[in-house]
């Protein structure tokens, strides 16, 4: 049984080396992928270096969310040729099987059950901003340390009260697959699902075994050296407008923690270090 992972990527020098170290606890150097967004820093680089393999992509000018969505659903296509499963994941996003379980172990048993897409069980973890310091994303140190705060989109095993159950649907990914995924836009769905689900619908598509870890909110500062890069070269990119997107990005993080738990401690267990 052949299994890989692949990301896509544009000058991630934090997240890059962090998946690619979490990556490798699953999957071996060569079963790594990278789409390269034409980085213009050393993070591709350095995987390559150790055996990762990386695949330069050049969007049109102004490229829009689905050009990328279907860029990545080509690179799985092209890699399920090659590989029994695929496993997708941005390079903010750590997707692990539960402690004491392998990702090879998982998709053997899913393959027995003649699964074909897996939806992991997805956590944000976010950081309490007014009390909680930045974070030290120094190389082995522990990533979820001085973070107390997460929003689950899973039903952990404390049953902690969720205020948004179509949030904790859409936002634990059909990542996992064995056959080509028709997602939905940002990855959260399959265009075949609807975007509402009863808030009493049981969660049986979401897999108690394979963990999404997404730590966009994971630290305030990055979160917002990664927004401007992104929006760098917008022309409405004023002063004003920069203000703007400061005060949205504090009141998304607001909102993150509005709806937060404790982080439970199956995800503590997961082990994601720097």
């Amino acid at each position: 049984m052949r299994i890989a992972t692949f990301t896509v990527t544009r000058n991630e020098s934090v997240f890059l080396p962090i998946w690619v170290k979490n990556s490798l606890r699953n999957f071996k150097p060569e079963d790594i992928h990278i789409l390269d967004h034409q980085s213009e820093d050393n993070s591709v680089k350095d995987a390559v270096s150790i055996g990762c393999r990386s695949e330069t992509i050049f969007p049109p000018s102004n490229p829009s969310a689905d050009w990328f969505r279907e860029r990545v659903k080509q690179k799985q296509v092209e890699l399920l040729k090659e590989y029994d499963w695929v496993l997708f994941a941005e390079a903010d996003e750590f997707i692990l099987p539960r402690s004491g379980l392998s990702m090879q172990d998982l998709c053997n048993d899913l393959h027995s059950k003649r699964v074909d897409i897996v939806r992991c069980s997805g956590v944000d973890i976010v950081q309490d901003y007014k009390v909680e310091p930045s974070a030290d994303l120094s190389p082995g140190l522990d990533l979820l340390a001085n973070r107390s705060r997460c929003v689950v989109y899973f039903r952990p095993e404390n049953d902690v009260h969720i205020k948004n159950p179509k949030l904790r649907y859409t936002y634990s990914k059909p990542n996992l697959s064995r056959k080509p995924t028709n997602w939905s836009s940002g990855f959260h769905r399959l265009d075949s699902e609807s975007a509402f689900r009863k808030p009493n619908e049981p969660f049986t598509d979401v897999s108690p075994d394979i963990f999404l870890v997404h730590c966009h909110y994971l630290d305030l500062k990055e979160a917002d050296r990664r927004r401007r890069m992104k929006v760098g070269s917008s022309k409405f990119m004023t002063d004003g407008a920069q203000l703007a997107l400061d005060e949205a990005m504090l009141a998304r993080f607001d909102e993150m923690l509005s709806m937060s738990c404790e982080i439970p401690q199956q995800v503590r267990d997961l082990g994601l270090t720097a």
